[in-house]
């Protein structure tokens, strides 16, 4: 705390929250990266990021009143300057300021300023929010309870009231599909029972970001509906958007059931679906899907995905650069070149890159002998994720730290799906959230990562 021979210094506020704004940009970016892994990221980024928000802190009421308060204003644009303001308010878990930010939230109509306060407790690493939040939506009227039950569906860690459960039940009336899409992702936190009802009612839904919601929870409650929603989107039985059918392949994946592999390898054929095809292929933790797969490093359209998939199930290569071909080294600049005039400044912001693109190209002679030599090791009948045998939860958990982060979510929804719910790691929040729930879970004792969605107990 500041005082009048300690003043605060405004320059270096300011900048302690320019940063934690660009921070928060990356670690978002993060979350989605072929190469980056949790425990670089926690090490990395978010140390940096947790650094700059207490930094903001620090300057308590003053700094709070002055600078974070207004940042989180219903016209604000930048959705990381607010998460960046809101998760300093609630750095030290004063529960007035976590109040406050919770009433807020609730008057913030859809947009960048709401999606920030939603972004920045959804990371909190503060366990006592989870059931804050659960409490506040419990409180609120209907229309403030969305963006209430969004952080609360992202970080679980209690159990709905009576009114939230009431509003889930409701979903399939609600206007926006936003708030079904909300609801749809929130009952995976109620008892299976009213959990199946939402969901199943809103495998129906006209949105495909509500459908998909809606078959996650599905499947982690054990629905055969759900699953067979997900396999009729899988096959093309039921004509979907493609990213609906990436999912929903990606689940058939997970489940791992015997066709799998061969239906995935037949809908990679099609153009439109080879690439989420492919990414599919490496969650079956099947070995023939290998054998199909290593053919694919020789072409350099879908060599980069086709290697992910194969190290997914395998591990080879992760962390042997022999397995990867060196990127080209960047030609020198010239003098003409740095004498030119620069170009006319682009004021259109380029599209983000694709995760895709950050994949190294593989060597596909070490990979096919790597795998000749590895094959008569491995038990078919096992399924593999990392190259372990999914066997007891510390492997899933061991997983989820081995990963690339764009594949961590995956993992945790299966995890998820064959604890039925019981086992929730919340992998879009910081990692002192997540390191006692996982530590919890690589003891929760043998998880069959064979066996079929029927049996799952």
């Amino acid at each position: 705390m500041s005082n009048a021979l300690d003043p605060i210094r405004w320059d270096v506020i300011d900048e302690h929250l320019d940063e934690a704004d660009f921070l928060f940009e990356q670690w978002v970016a993060a979350l989605e990266s072929a190469t980056y892994r949790h425990p670089r990221l926690c090490r990395g980024l978010e140390y940096r990021l947790v650094a700059h928000v207490d930094g903001l802190a620090v300057g308590g009421d003053a700094v709070a009143e002055r600078l974070l308060w207004p940042a989180i204003a219903p016209d604000a644009d930048g959705v990381t300057r607010v998460a960046a303001a809101t998760a300093a308010l609630v750095s030290d878990g004063d529960p007035a300021r976590i109040d406050r930010l919770l009433a807020a939230v609730g008057t913030l109509a859809p947009g960048p300023c709401r999606d920030g306060v939603v972004l920045a407790l959804t990371a909190s690493p503060r366990p006592e929010l989870s059931a804050r939040v659960w409490s506040a939506a419990e409180r609120v009227e209907d229309q403030a309870r969305a963006p209430l039950l969004a952080i609360a569906a992202g970080r679980g860690g209690s159990a709905p009231g009576p009114r939230c459960t009431a509003w889930m039940d409701r979903a399939a009336t609600l206007g926006d599909p936003g708030e079904r899409a909300i609801a749809a992702a929130a009952a995976v936190h109620l008892p299976r029972a009213n959990a199946l009802r939402v969901a199943e009612r809103l495998l129906g839904d006209a949105d495909a970001r509500v459908q998909a919601a809606a078959f996650a929870t599905g499947l982690v409650h054990g629905s055969a509906v759900a699953y067979g929603f997900a396999v009729d989107v899988a096959r093309g039985r039921l004509p979907a958007p493609v990213a609906l059918v990436r999912v929903a392949m990606t689940a058939v994946a997970l489940i791992g059931e015997s066709g799998c592999v061969e239906m995935l390898h037949g809908r990679a054929a099609q153009a439109d679906l080879r690439d989420a095809a492919i990414w599919a292929l490496g969650f079956t933790g099947r070995i023939d899907a290998v054998s199909l797969l290593l053919p694919m490093l020789v072409d350099d359209a879908v060599a980069a995905l086709a290697a992910e998939a194969i190290v997914g199930i395998t591990g080879l290569g992760r962390d042997e650069d022999r397995f990867w071909k060196s990127a080209p080294p960047e030609s020198p600049t010239t003098l003409e070149e740095l004498a030119a005039d620069l170009p006319p400044e682009d004021t259109q912001p380029e599209p983000a890159a694709a995760a895709e693109s950050e994949l190294p190209l593989p060597v596909a002679e070490v990979f096919e002998r790597a795998w000749h030599e590895l094959r008569p090791k491995v038990d078919a009948r096992q399924r593999f994720a990392e190259g372990r045998p999914l066997v007891h939860s510390s492997i899933y958990v061991d997983c989820l730290g081995v990963t690339t982060m764009r594949r961590r979510s995956m993992i945790a929804w299966e995890l998820a799906i064959r604890s039925r719910g019981a086992l929730f790691v919340p992998t879009r929040s910081f990692g002192a959230l997540q390191r006692p729930l996982l530590a919890a879970a690589a003891n929760a004792g043998p998880i069959d990562g064979a066996r079929p969605f029927a049996r799952i107990s």
